[in-house]
């Protein structure tokens, strides 16, 4: 009987993606949603909850006005129950450590949630997208973002 090596890491899946009038090419990418992933504090989706002169201190301070959005509850149960479906758009430049969640905070919130409370709740832990500059779940994430200079 011979023996033969067989590649069992798979390759990053690359998509193509226009924004705009412009494509870019998006590698999907595994990164853990507390070490790899900084939630953007422009995030629009927090307009109600913040007020326009308020500065946010921490992603904590983040995460608790993201819990107060509208529907947070439900799609926390949803990915507690089904896991991660939603891909989380995430971009990082060269010059910065951690890549920037542009797409998917609350998600991103819930899966932390989740993974503090145990691995027993979280079921989808794990997925985020990312380009070179990437989609995520509960405790590992996974990223898809453009790859802007």
């Amino acid at each position: 009987m011979s023996q033969f090596a067989v590649d069992d890491k798979p390759k990053a899946k690359v998509f193509r993606e226009r924004i705009g009038d412009r494509e870019y090419e998006l590698r999907e990418e595994k990164l853990d949603i507390f070490n790899d992933v900084v939630l953007w504090n422009g995030n629009p989706r927090l307009t109600p909850q913040i007020a326009e002169d308020q500065t946010i201190a921490s992603e904590e301070e983040l995460e608790s006005y993201l819990r107060m959005t509208n529907g947070y509850g439900t799609l926390s149960k949803s990915i507690a129950d089904v896991g991660q479906m939603e891909a989380i758009y995430a971009w990082k430049r060269d010059d910065q450590q951690k890549h920037v969640v542009i797409e998917g905070a609350t998600r991103v919130t819930i899966l932390r949630e989740l993974a503090r409370k145990g691995p027993s709740y979280a079921r989808g832990a794990g997925t985020s997208r990312r380009s070179s500059s990437t989609r995520a779940s509960r405790r590992q994430g996974l990223a898809r973002g453009p790859s802007w200079a």
